[in-house]
């Protein structure tokens, strides 16, 4: 090969590399970029979890554990740094341009080649995912390099490459399932080979697709020692001491881990969607068994068949709704995507091709190119999309079409230009006019604004999350300029004003929602939420009467009904709510912790106390004191001193002012028989108050407990000159004096 046939390939490889690298770079201080959210925010989770606790695991049947694999391995050798993914992407994103530019120059030559690369570079949504940690990026690298591999076998190397494509794509099905509708495309294209040798090794394409996948379910762990449960929606993790539950910056994405014998348990936040809900008691969390083999085996069969076949049509409507075809009457997935990252990103924003203009001269090469020539090609680019829609409909499908089209993108421009430098320009004019048309439809397509206003609202919740509350006011009041009729905007920014103390602004953006939006019983119940913060729980039981007569089993219902009757004082009713709300809806931390008031007003402390200790396990990380101080009173009730003193010396520790805090510790001290302790901290906080008479009584008893009869007689004289009527410690004088 000649240096300029290096220097050609060697450029795309260099733009792919650098688009992306500016782009990553660009973004970089968004929330997004250092707080990831959705598929990232889960797969960051699972890919720390690997690394720290199981590198082969049992997962839940619901995302597959090959990208979290391999983002793990790139945590193990450059830290846990999204940043440092994102640019390992980048690298991948500059070779799979590489690969294009070779997958056209074997189909239609090199300046289509060159032309193809050149448009993938460059093309919006595949710069978009270099951000994103899941694994599109990874997915789309491995497929092109098994199609480049089997569009190239019939000229030599059948075998080898044949056995190398069928290896990659079983690494890419580990990362994505659907990946299995790309094996009777590739069959196909080999199939019409016009070699016997070529058609020959279609069978090694199947055995190295099959290698891999069995090669992983092998050294799965049969045990249940780590037996680990992802989620992406907030459950939480619990091993005791040695919980790896998220940091304070990861509150949304914690991930849940059996202990020894599947013993440890799961609990589900309210805002789980129906489908993880189904997936938590499929897998039989909720009483502590772990998942094996078989069952997420048995659970992906179903998965792969039984759904569509149930509704097919629906399969179909939603995967063109995916790849922008139509809008159905449901909004799209509140996954970020390309067309908002380009508010922020001025390369995204000025790309030379856009996914639009792309896919009209793709599709019009698609449509045109039918030679023999490009068979194999043309076979795979169509077969994949449609048959991925059949098997299990993704957000990320669309970007599997994007190297395909850039090829036949190639294709057209070249054949155009050729066109119209000849004598006979009339098929290039032709093709020009149909690829206007094309784009004009894509143009004509109608857009989202409620889309736009979920993004923003996301935005807006990480804002908030992070303290930067001026950006975070100003994203929600643009969701809602965007789209007024966009519920989920008001109510995060009522959220978000009674979050800073505007509970009269909060109350008046409720009000409006619900006048916008009437049928929405989840505003309503918010709106009952801030009556019972503002001390108004009679008015919030209004408000959820009128909810629970048209959405009786509406999460977070029964929560803050319960809440509200412990307002007015009805215990007993407020029991029988929240034990509702945990049937209904799983429980979280809120649910138990006001069952566990309830209870202790009942005096039902051993139940109580039961309840808080779980309501806790939601806050592993975090301490929460008036919770905490809670339990700490069951366990004095419940003669259980020694769990009070330690649970009550947790929180000192962070909070060595708190006067009132600090009493309670040393009488659960004292109690506990620890009384050179309990003496410490009662000298301690009696310099902070003096005059505090409760302190100096309990000082004294404490002094005559560890036979310091007279400074215990001197303090409660003490106690007596601040309060001449103290009954108690005039007892205790009279006492210690006999």
């Amino acid at each position: 090969m000649s240096r300029r046939r290096y220097l050609v390939p060697l450029v795309v490889l260099v733009i792919g590399l650098l688009v992306r690298i500016l782009y990553t770079i660009q973004v970089r201080d968004l929330p997004f970029s250092y707080a990831p959210v959705f598929d990232s925010g889960f797969f960051h989770a699972w890919a720390k979890f690997k690394m720290q606790t199981a590198w082969v695991d049992q997962s839940l049947p619901f995302r597959e554990s090959g990208y979290a694999f391999f983002l793990a391995v790139l945590y193990r050798i450059f830290g846990e740094s999204a940043m440092a993914a994102r640019l390992v992407q980048a690298v991948i994103g500059g070779l799979t341009a590489l690969l294009v530019y070779k997958l056209g120059e074997t189909l239609f030559g090199r300046i289509a080649g060159l032309i193809a690369g050149i448009i993938f570079s460059f093309v919006s949504l595949a710069v978009f995912f270099t951000g994103e940690l899941n694994e599109t990026t990874l997915v789309v690298f491995l497929m092109v390099l098994a199609s480049y591999l089997l569009v190239s076998a019939d000229k030599r190397g059948a075998y080898a490459k044949c056995t190398l494509a069928g290896l990659l794509l079983g690494l890419a099905f580990l990362c994505r399932f659907t990946v299995i509708v790309a094996l009777p495309a590739g069959l196909v294209a080999l199939l019409m080979a016009e070699r016997v040798r070529v058609r020959a090794a279609s069978l090694l394409l199947i055995a190295g697709f099959l290698i891999v996948p069995l090669c992983y379910n092998a050294f799965l762990l049969e045990s249940e020692e780590f037996a680990s449960v992802p989620t992406r929606a907030g459950w939480h993790a619990f091993l005791g001491s040695t919980s790896t539950g998220g940091t304070a910056k990861e509150p949304y994405y914690i991930i849940t881990l059996g202990g020894e014998g599947g013993a440890s348990r799961a609990y589900a936040r309210a805002d789980l969607t129906d489908g993880e809900v189904d997936a938590v008691r499929f897998a039989g969390i909720e009483g502590g068994r772990a998942l094996g083999r078989k069952a997420s085996g048995r659970y992906w069969q179903s998965r792969a068949l039984d759904e569509f076949f149930s509704g097919p049509s629906s399969y179909i409507a939603s995967y063109m709704e995916k790849l922008g075809i139509i809008w159905g009457p449901s909004p799209p997935s509140p996954n970020i995507d390309s067309r908002f990252m380009a508010r922020y990103s001025v390369l995204s924003r000025s790309l030379l091709l856009p996914f639009a203009g792309m896919a009209a001269i793709g599709l019009v090469g698609l449509l045109l190119f039918t030679k023999r020539r490009s068979s194999h090609m043309l076979i795979f680019a169509v077969s994949y999309p449609l048959l991925a829609a059949v098997y299990l409909v993704s957000d990320a499908d669309k970007m599997l079409l994007v190297p395909f089209l850039a090829v036949f993108c190639g294709q057209v421009i070249t054949e155009v230009v050729s066109g119209l430098r000849s004598k006979k320009p009339v098929r290039s004019v032709i093709i020009i006019a149909v690829v206007v048309i094309v784009a004009v439809l894509f143009s004509r397509l109608p857009g989202v604004p409620m889309n736009e206003a979920r993004h923003l609202t996301i935005l807006g919740d990480l804002y908030a999350t992070e303290s930067m509350f001026d950006k975070a006011e100003e994203s929600y009041n643009e969701a809602i300029r965007i789209s007024p009729d966009f519920s989920d905007a008001r109510l995060s920014l009522a959220k978000f004003e009674a979050m800073t103390g505007k509970t009269d602004r909060a109350y008046t953006t409720l009000s409006t929602a619900i006048e916008r939006d009437p049928g929405n019983p989840r505003l309503r119940i918010e709106q009952a939420s801030l009556l019972i913060y503002t001390q108004r729980p009679a008015q919030a039981l209004g408000e959820l009467a009128a909810v629970e007569h048209s959405f009786p089993y509406e999460l977070r219902l029964h929560q803050f009904k319960g809440m509200a009757l412990m307002g007015i004082g009805q215990y007993e009713a407020a029991v029988e709510e929240l034990e509702q709300e945990l049937k209904y809806g799983g429980g979280d931390f809120v649910a138990y912790s006001a069952l566990g008031r309830a209870r202790f007003e009942l005096g039902r402390y051993e139940e109580a106390a039961s309840a808080l200790e779980t309501a806790l396990m939601f806050k592993a990380h975090l301490h929460n004191t008036p919770t905490m101080i809670q339990l700490a009173d069951c366990y004095t009730e419940l003669g259980r001193h020694e769990e009070a003193a330690e649970l009550l010396g947790k929180i000192a520790a962070a909070d060595r002012g708190n006067v009132r805090l600090r009493f309670k510790l040393g009488n659960a001290l004292y109690r506990a028989g620890r009384y050179d302790e309990a003496l410490r901290n009662f000298k301690e906080i009696s310099k902070f108050e003096p005059r505090n008479t409760d302190i100096l009584l309990n000082l004294g008893v404490v002094y005559a407990e560890v036979d310091s009869l007279d400074r215990a007689i001197e303090t409660w004289e003490r106690v007596l000159e601040l309060e001449p009527d103290n009954e108690t410690a005039r007892d205790n004088l009279r006492t210690a004096r006999e």
